[in-house]
């Protein structure tokens, strides 16, 4: 399931400066979402975003994975969570972030 290893790698980059994990929340039922966050004991961050997503996007996916580089430029998405170990998730969303701060 893709939210342990989202959380997995917030755990592992909550105290760095130059990244920051979060989600973004599409229910349109945001009275659901607090409790699941609690009973799962998730620390993640997250926005209730269902309008803006919406608004930015035709049509989408869930879930989707979103890269900015440190200038807020958006330059990577990944749709859906693409099969695999936690381990290759991490190593892969963090190998294209430091693609990201090279590039510049």
């Amino acid at each position: 399931m893709f939210v342990p290893a989202l959380e997995k790698l917030y755990e592992k980059m909550k105290g760095r400066t130059d990244i920051q994990v979060l989600t973004f929340d599409i229910d349109e039922d945001l009275g659901l979402v607090p409790p699941y966050v609690k009973e799962k004991g998730y620390d993640v961050s997250g926005a209730a975003a269902y309008s803006t997503v919406v608004s930015l996007l035709d049509g989408f996916t869930v879930p989707q994975n979103w890269l900015l580089d440190p200038h807020g430029i958006w330059c990577w998405k990944q749709l859906g969570y693409v099969g695999g170990s936690n381990a290759d998730f991490e190593k892969e969303i963090l190998a294209r972030f430091e693609s990201t701060k090279t590039s510049q």
